[in-house]
């Protein structure tokens, strides 16, 4: 069904098209026509939906989102950074190799800008996006076409990361403009690498970030995949994870979402056979904040598992949504998938739509899955103020440990670190005993 924000998308591609890197490429002409006209056919999602029922774009749609100037100056990236870490760095979209960092990468690690492979009609692009033309996402499709940078990283056999490598996106100076972020990752057999991708916005700014990235696992490969959205609440945000594993492979994503007026998160990984994934969230909103996370996990094979946690933490009149499904096709027999959602609520206001699902069609299988919602716990509030704390410090206490229990999953000292200090700048209340003293 087309929409205002529907046709502007459609009908300003047209003109875009000739700016977009990768236009004497025949192949990704083809590719980024199929992208526009699958997005003109799906149309912006609405609340019709049943992925889209408990989120509306309403807000998105009202603004006419321009694609950003060729400025790539950065703004101050001091706390934005991983230390020790291999760096690319993009500002409003764009790559910046001054601020970037590749010179350590290891032998058999290639890691270049999409933008300069689309240039170059990187043939390793083209198995990345065969299933673009039958595409049932719009806002994939919508990136499909438009995509303008993002990364290309491409790890051989046996290649290990010795450092975790930072794609750090920054919102730069500007107000109303869409960056079509795109990340392909092709990790060969039994490659390893921790990949942070990190969205950030140390000036603000009203904004929409479209991101996609997409993984392909060959056998016993094992990727550690953090994500965190820390960007500015007038901000919008709608990112997309697609892995695909081999054999004996295993993939860990871990997200936080901590920023944008509206935020939208979607995982979606295939299991082969022996294949482990795990699937760790944690997403804060405060005030008129809305966010939204959909996991789909599919057991494609036999004797695979994955686990999914994911926590919320809602304050003021804030919504979010959590909608997770564990898919168990017909012959994927000794599956082990688990799945558990938790909330937080600390407001009379906030609400949560809670929907965790299993959709099993073979017979040996061990599932589960659950979903709870509630309020800080009085009798612990009342034994911690009975050891000498205050209300505030009390609340605090349990609300740092509710949401520090997944970020001390994160493996890698560094990450885990660059983790906690987005968080800690973020958990509701952290101001409140200060303003109160002033």
């Amino acid at each position: 069904m087309s929409s205002d924000a529907t046709d502007r998308f459609v009908n300003g591609f047209a003109e875009a098209r000739t700016a977009l890197p990768g236009g004497a490429s025949d192949w990704v002409a083809t590719l980024r026509q199929s992208g526009i006209d699958r997005f003109a056919s799906l149309g912006m999602p609405t609340t019709r939906q049943e992925s889209w029922k408990y989120t509306r774009l309403t807000a998105l749609e009202r603004r006419d989102f321009t694609l950003p100037v060729a400025d790539v100056s950065a703004p101050g990236l001091e706390g934005c950074t991983l230390d020790g870490a291999h760096r690319m760095v993009f500002v409003n979209g764009r790559f910046s190799a001054e601020l970037s960092d590749l010179d350590r990468l290891p032998e058999g690690a290639r890691c270049v800008s999409l933008a300069a492979a689309l240039e170059a009609g990187d043939p390793a692009l083209q198995p990345a996006f065969t299933a673009s033309a039958d595409e049932r996402d719009a806002f994939v499709a919508l990136n499909t076409a438009y995509m303008g940078d993002g990364v290309l990283l491409e790890l051989a056999e046996g290649c290990v990361l010795d450092a975790p490598l930072q794609l750090l996106f920054v919102a730069g100076t500007g107000q109303d403009y869409v960056s079509h972020l795109r990340n392909v990752i092709i990790a060969g057999a039994h490659s390893q690498a921790t990949v942070v991708e990190a969205y950030v916005a140390p000036e603000g700014g009203t904004y929409f970030t479209n991101a996609c990235t997409d993984l392909r696992l060959a056998s016993g490969a094992r990727i550690d995949h953090v994500r965190l959205q820390d960007e500015d609440e007038s901000a919008f945000h709608i990112g997309r994870v697609r892995a695909d594993t081999g054999r004996d492979a295993w993939y860990r994503s871990q997200v936080f979402s901590l920023g944008a007026q509206l935020g939208r998160a979607d995982i979606d990984v295939r299991l082969a056979s022996g294949a482990e994934c795990h699937l760790d969230g944690l997403y804060l909103a405060g005030k008129r904040q809305h966010v939204d996370h959909q996991t789909r996990i599919d057991h494609a094979e036999p004797h695979a598992t994955s686990s999914q946690l994911y926590k919320g933490i809602l304050d003021g009149a804030a919504r979010a949504v959590f909608s997770g499904t564990v898919h168990v096709r017909k012959d994927a027999q000794k599956t082990d998938a688990k799945q558990m959602n938790r909330n937080l609520l600390l407001s009379s206001r906030a609400e949560v739509d809670a929907k965790p699902q299993l959709e099993i069609y073979a017979d040996d299988v061990k599932c589960a899955h659950g979903a709870t919602v509630g309020q800080l716990d009085p009798m612990e509030l009342f034994y911690l103020r009975s050891r000498g704390l205050d209300e505030h410090d009390a609340r605090q206490l349990l609300i740092h440990a509710f949401a520090n229990d997944l970020v001390d999953r994160v493996a890698d000292e560094n990450v885990r670190g660059f983790v906690y200090r987005a968080l800690d700048s973020r958990l509701p209340g952290r101001d409140a005993k200060a303003e109160a003293n002033a």
